[in-house]
């Protein structure tokens, strides 16, 4: 009786030791990985299930993208597939490798059949593209649906830049009443350009750079239209004033200014203006005359190509 007591009481000591050091616990900071990486809480609405093949209440599976959300850069590659439930319901999944918290870019791709993987015999049904914050918990991406009805569209990047000879890549979010992400049918973005003497905008959201200048992009999903995003139309444009970076000008003097200007497809040259009020005047030919007061000015050279291009140079009058 003594022996078998004295079994027990260890047993229970050796218990409480493994408790205490939390050997196969799920106390504070349980699932969280090396470098606080954690796994990624994803939530989804799967709609119910539809016989029409092409629509995303189709959907048998997805694969979720978030590069460069693993510790050391790599990518998040996640294939997950619907449940046998064939009513509307909602699935709380957990990745299965951890993400560091930060700000990324989520790619969701829907597919006809399990398995998440694009071929002739499973087609894409939906996509959904947004910018994320991860949270330390591994929380923060909103809530996404297959299937709902679209109340809000908004274009990614809001602002974003094309440069002459090159595209930028344009998606957009649809979002339904409670805001929640929504997957979009393919080919269900009509994109435009407010302005296609400067941009244009393919079906597939890619913007090609027109002549400089900003221009405004819009999209809409199931007559739903975005607020416009703006994009940039960036020329390889350079401008530089060869008195730069400053000179001095006594009071009333002048000072001739010239620029050097590569890659402008015209040769229009430059415009000139000076920043502050009453800092002196400067002529189209960039005649610069100081003012009869002392001071420090900024005299501005800007591309007539592309005005959003200039170079400065100070002015010290005394």
């Amino acid at each position: 009786m003594f022996m078998v007591r004295r079994w027990v009481l260890a047993c229970t000591a050796l218990f409480a030791a493994l408790s205490l050091f939390g050997c196969g616990g799920h106390g504070a900071g349980a699932g969280a990985g090396a470098g606080g990486a954690t796994p990624l809480l994803l939530d989804i609405i799967w709609p119910a299930r539809t016989r029409q093949v092409t629509a995303p209440a189709s959907a048998l599976s997805v694969r979720v993208s978030l590069p460069g959300a693993l510790s050391g850069g790599g990518n998040l590659l996640w294939s997950i597939d619907r449940d046998a439930e064939l009513g509307v319901h909602t699935v709380h999944y957990i990745s299965p490798q951890a993400v560091v918290p930060g700000d990324y870019r989520l790619t969701m791709t829907f597919f006809a059949e399990a398995g998440a993987a694009s071929t002739l015999d499973n087609p894409i049904v939906g996509t959904v593209n947004a910018n994320v914050t991860v949270f330390q918990d591994g929380g923060g991406v909103p809530t996404v649906e297959a299937q709902a009805t679209i109340v809000a569209v908004t274009v990614l990047p809001s602002q974003s830049t094309v440069v002459d000879g090159g595209a930028a890549q344009l998606f957009a979010i649809g979002q339904d009443f409670h805001g929640n992400l929504v997957a979009v049918e393919p080919g269900a973005i009509a994109w435009a350009s407010l302005r296609q003497d400067l941009l244009t905008v393919t079906p597939d959201g890619l913007a090609t750079f027109v002549s400089p200048g900003m221009a405004q992009v819009v999209a809409t999903i199931d007559k739903v239209t975005s607020a416009p995003g703006d994009v940039r139309a960036a020329s390889l444009v350079t401008v530089a004033v060869d008195q730069a970076p400053s000179v001095a000008v006594a009071t009333n003097g002048t000072q001739q200014f010239t620029a050097t200007v590569a890659n402008d497809p015209f040769s229009l040259g430059v415009s000139w203006t000076v920043q502050e009020q009453g800092g002196g005047t400067i002529s189209p030919t960039g005649l610069y005359t100081a003012p009869a007061s002392p001071g420090t000015f900024t005299v501005v050279a800007s591309s007539i190509y592309d005005p959003l291009v200039s170079n400065t140079c100070a002015v010290v009058v005394s």
